[in-house]
């Protein structure tokens, strides 16, 4: 999900706190909600269905254009251009292609019931289906013909993992089985999980990448495209694989995707770097659980940001499942040691062991107490910014938070966040007052009475399309057109530590299954796991 999970980076902390407020101000929540103009809801789903058209007009055999991650014929010349015919178009896998497009078009749609957008969204969940491949993967790169033959030009037996090559499929076709209740989604989903559960590590961890014609002692196990044999925290390969077989758990009741998940709270600790009191992690390990290289400046060193990304969610996750100290204590450590090396820019790209900040660079170190040994910015290309301390993808208010909620409560506190609040009908009331006062926020309805365009900027053409979206959310759980059951699964789960108190439009991937999180059977969660093993 995500990478989803470091995506929505506002805790629930204060939802008790902001629940009494709402209480205090329930004569203000819905008060005023006739007083918005008709027209105003009128607008905005005409803006909605003005992006769906645009989607519309430029896909390619039900594939939305996505800047990114699509390329047809014509265009400036890219990998496997040759093949791309007219009428034609190659789909990049990475974040699931054009999965950003759809969801837009899938919550379009459930918010104005325009069944168009859902025929759009849901035309792109049919080409995942038809484009998966026999063992239950898709494949990194496709190629589209004219007339809509699906082919894959390499790798067909490449598992990519990071980057959501896997996960961000599986979300979006759970949400398209949502709202379509078509089997042929969930089943297409569960194939996928019974894949991944099938080269998950006996660690409980996922690679960057997994090849399918390749045992675990034949060939290199890195590369350039990351660790194949081994485990990741780079990109979401283990968190966003974890999270697929929590909802696969949860869709089908088999405890077996849950078998090998009570590893992960192992590999925590097995993977810690650093000495003294600096604790920090690198972005992947080989097959001793002993930090690789994978691109040339992805060094075998400690990357700060895996921290806050990883290792502090997965953290808080094995600490509400089991209350163990040592999960809140690694919190604890690996924030002091940031805080406490934390320069007015941020942080260092890498670490050494010892704390020594550097910046892998073809397969060396540079040191940043060396700035002369660097070379010039025109030879690092985009990667010359590294030259500075940076807080790119280092929110440490978010670790800051959970820390917060574990200095309340402890593991108890967490486990809340997790379930949902206790008492559900209170806590739907509170979310439909917000919602109905940012429903009705002249300064909202400013910003939504302006005219959508796409732009020339593609990517920002559906990144302001949410701002409808949230808006006629907002007016739909106002009006209580929602189920306070709904609602509340879009604040519970995992991913709870990281999404905001009031169910968002945008975090789409959450509550697309109602479980009841703290129940899953996990396996050996209190016990050491086994040191990696082969697969085959």
């Amino acid at each position: 999900m995500i990478n989803r999970i470091a995506l929505f980076l506002v805790t629930g902390l204060l939802w008790i706190a902001a629940f009494g407020q709402n209480s205090r101000n329930a004569n203000k929540g819905t008060a005023g909600f006739a007083a918005i103009d008709p027209a105003l809801l009128h607008h905005a789903a005409k803006q909605i269905g003005a992006y769906g058209r645009f989607i519309a007009a430029e896909a390619v055999h039900g594939i939305p254009r996505n800047p990114a991650r699509t390329r047809i014929s014509g265009e400036e010349p890219f990998p496997f251009s040759q093949h791309v015919q007219p009428g034609g178009i190659k789909v990049d896998l990475a974040n699931g292609g054009a999965v950003v497009q759809a969801a837009a078009l899938l919550s379009g749609f459930l918010v104005t019931g325009d069944s168009t957008l859902l025929r759009q969204g849901l035309g792109y969940a049919d080409w995942l289906v038809q484009a998966q491949l026999e063992r239950g993967f898709w494949a990194q790169t496709y190629i589209v013909d004219p007339d809509g033959r699906t082919w894959v030009p390499w790798l067909d037996y490449v598992v990519r993992i990071q980057d959501g090559h896997q996960s961000e499929p599986f979300f979006l076709l759970l949400y398209a089985y949502r709202l379509s209740g078509n089997l042929k989604y969930r089943d297409a989903a569960v194939r996928n999980a019974d894949l991944m559960l099938s080269i998950q590590n006996d660690n409980g961890s996922w690679p960057d990448e997994y090849d399918l014609s390749l045992t675990s002692f034949q060939g290199a196990w890195t590369s350039q495209r990351g660790v194949r044999v081994g485990g990741s925290y780079n990109d979401g390969a283990t968190t966003n694989s974890a999270m697929q077989m929590l909802h696969a758990w949860a869709l089908t009741g088999d405890g077996k995707y849950l078998a090998k998940l009570g590893g992960i709270g192992q590999w925590i600790f097995d993977t810690r770097l650093g000495k003294g009191a600096v604790c920090g992690w690198c972005q992947q390990y080989d097959y001793y659980n002993q930090p690789i290289q994978a691109r040339h400046f992805e060094m075998p060193a400690i990357e700060p940001r895996t921290f806050v990304r990883f290792v502090a969610p997965h953290a808080a996750w094995f600490y509400a499942l089991t209350a163990d100290e040592r999960y809140a204590d690694i919190l604890r450590q690996g924030y002091d040691w940031l805080k406490a090396i934390e320069k007015p820019g941020g942080w260092a790209y890498q670490y050494l062991e010892d704390g020594t900040p550097v910046c892998g660079w073809q397969f060396r170190y540079l040191r940043y107490d060396a700035p002369q040994t660097w070379p010039p910015d025109s030879v690092m290309g985009g990667h010359a910014e590294w030259r500075h301390f940076t807080r790119t993808n280092m929110n440490l208010s978010t670790v800051e938070r959970l820390l917060a909620v574990i200095t309340a409560a402890k593991a108890d506190s967490l486990r809340k966040l997790i379930s949902g609040p206790e008492n559900q009908q209170a806590a739907c009331t509170a979310w439909q007052l917000t919602a109905g006062r940012r429903a009705t926020d002249p300064q909202v309805h400013a910003k939504i009475a302006r005219k959508w365009t796409p732009g020339n900027d593609r990517k920002q053409a559906t990144n302001s399309i949410w701002d409808y979206i949230q808006f006629l959310f907002d007016v739909r759980v106002a009006k209580k057109e929602f189920s306070c059951q709904m609602l509340q699964d879009r604040v519970s789960g995992f991913n709870r530590f990281f999404s905001t108190e009031q169910p968002p439009a945008l975090n789409w991937s959450a509550g697309l299954v109602h479980a009841n999180w703290l129940e899953a059977p996990i396996p050996n969660l209190h016990e050491r796991m086994p040191r990696l093993r082969p697969q085959r």
